[in-house]
């Protein structure tokens, strides 16, 4: 740290190892009370020097809202909690690659097996819908659908109550009004002027009993919208799963315009209801999902 004085003031520097050496600070004429002098001793010279920038950050497939037409996608995870694997923002997926690569990487390293009970899919998909509403003024102009697309292994766990933050304030109470919540948005919530378009991917697990298996129909059709049939998919086998993902994907407007932008929320149980299906239960449905966004992504690549 070196010193001037300007005006009665004493002006601190420092520098730390930005100098190639320090020189010394002398004070001159100790002060009992007030400000004394501070002589610069044999100020360092400052030299040139090399900037390192230490474990910059992934930025690949990230691009600013409104500067490119296009596929964006976000991530959200659910079990014992609920985690936006995108945080907030939608990933670009760019003609190249690089953005359907980083959100294949983010399944990778993140999308694991809960270690505790839940499975709050009604309070994802608020989640979701609420992320869309904060960020809709900011899409690209020309955005032409949204579309949310919901996998699920049990019925709705844990998501009313005050168990999980609450969103824009808001707790609902019971797993019964978060259903009705979830229909009324779906039909009410609008983006440039057009619906959400939403669909539910079931696992069917063969310990599922007759009453569990008759709730599970009605709460995958209340995560699509307007509670239509044809938008909900079912599976009783992990193997079939990435099938059932990749028609999903083929069904969404902009892989079958090949125009315009879209933005699709990707929501996926992580629940201990998955790994009830076998050891290979979180890597089948990571491969799900990597297929689904390859599905995406060959349309990104080839957008009018």
């Amino acid at each position: 740290m070196w010193g001037i004085m300007y005006k009665n003031c004493i002006i601190a520097i420092i520098v730390g190892c930005l100098f190639s050496a320090c020189g010394g600070i002398q004070v001159v004429n100790p002060p009992t009370a007030g400000i004394g002098e501070i002589r610069v001793m044999n100020p360092p010279t400052i030299t040139a020097m090399n900037l390192r920038v230490v474990n910059p950050p992934d930025l690949s497939g990230v691009i600013s809202f409104n500067s490119q037409s296009g596929i964006y996608v976000s991530i959200i995870q659910y079990g014992d909690t609920v985690v936006d694997l995108t945080n907030g923002q939608p990933v670009y997926l760019d003609p190249q690659g690089s953005g359907s690569t980083r959100l294949k990487n983010l399944l990778t390293r993140n999308y694991t097996a809960s270690t505790a009970s839940g499975s709050p899919v009604y309070y994802a998909m608020h989640k979701a819908l609420a992320t869309i509403n904060t960020i809709k003024n900011s899409l690209p102009d020309d955005l032409d659908s949204v579309s949310i697309v919901s996998f699920a292994a049990t019925n709705d766990q844990g998501s009313a109550g005050t168990k999980l933050p609450a969103i824009d304030g808001q707790r609902i109470t019971s797993s019964g009004d978060y259903a009705a919540y979830i229909q009324q948005q779906l039909g009410r919530q609008r983006v440039n002027n057009k619906t959400i378009d939403a669909y539910s991917i079931g696992l069917d697990r063969a310990n599922m009993s007759g009453a569990d298996r008759t709730q599970f129909t009605t709460t995958l059709s209340n995560l699509v919208t307007g509670r239509q049939t044809s938008r909900v998919y079912r599976s009783t086998m992990l193997t079939n799963l990435s099938a059932r993902f990749k028609t999903v994907a083929s069904r969404l407007k902009v892989v079958q315009t090949k125009k315009n932008s879209a933005l699709i929320y990707l929501i996926l149980d992580n629940s201990t209801a998955v790994t009830a299906n076998g050891s290979t239960g979180i890597s089948t449905v990571r491969k799900a999902a990597q297929d689904f966004i390859d599905t995406l992504q060959a349309t990104a690549a080839v957008m009018q």
